[in-house]
């Protein structure tokens, strides 16, 4: 029986087994800023995520050389990705920023813990969150974009996003937008296009995304970064 429900959760999942997906990040004005690396697999019934970003060219220089790195682990359901833990880290000249999140689901609770470390360890706070979700943001980001066919509309709450923010909205793009973003990213007519509404403290970004014939992300596009302005990111490879 158990092999059966893990089987029946892959097919409705359509994850593929294992991928690196790597993306660039670009300015008009300033070239390129950034590269992106997405790394998953799928290993009975559980799954494994990293997300990496550095920082390039004046990015580099205005961020302090900063790099993110998120990590998720948990299992797979028949309603898409379940979270066990979840971590965030960030690093600027050597110091860094680590909030390790852990999911208590049969208390409906996630602990939250934030690590401060400049050589040595600094500060060290705990907490359990005031709400709680099934999946951290990377997890529904595979859930939305990497699950082999186009995202469903709506809105989702995730982990790693405070909830008093609001949030995050994805909606089909209305067709002279599509056509408009299509243009300017040079992708082919018919690809789907989706908009990504993510809220923050200092309000909320925008971001129209080109998809493949499997839902997976090709290209991006967003206005409105402070200095750099207009940021566009391109799938590299397949």
């Amino acid at each position: 029986m158990g092999r059966l429900v893990i089987a029946l959760a892959l097919t409705v999942y359509g994850f593929i087994s294992a991928e690196t997906i790597r993306y660039e990040v670009r300015s008009p004005l300033f070239g390129k800023l950034g590269d992106v690396r997405l790394d998953y697999r799928l290993a009975k019934g559980r799954y494994e995520a990293t997300l990496e970003a550095a920082t390039r060219g004046i990015a580099k220089t205005l961020t302090r050389h900063r790099r993110d790195r998120y990590r998720s682990v948990g299992t797979i359901t028949s309603r898409g990705l379940r979270s066990s833990r979840y971590e965030a880290q960030m690093e600027k000249k050597g110091k860094r920023e680590i909030t390790d999140y852990r999911f208590e689901p049969p208390r409906r609770i996630v602990k939250h813990k934030i690590r401060h470390k400049h050589g040595k360890l600094d500060k060290d706070t705990r907490e359990t969150l005031p709400y709680y979700s099934s999946r951290d943001v990377l997890a529904l980001y595979l859930d939305l974009f990497c699950r082999g066919r186009p995202p469903r509309p709506g809105s989702y709450y995730a982990v790693g996003i405070k909830r008093r923010y609001g949030p995050i909205r994805i909606a089909t793009t209305p067709p002279k937008k599509a056509r408009s973003i299509r243009r300017k990213l040079d992708a082919p007519k018919d690809a789907p296009v989706m908009t990504l509404v993510i809220p923050g403290k200092k309000g909320s970004h925008t971001l129209y995304t080109i998809l493949d014939s499997r839902g997976f992300v090709t290209r991006a596009y967003t206005v409105a970064i402070p200095v750099v302005g207009t940021l566009i990111l391109r799938r590299i490879g397949k």
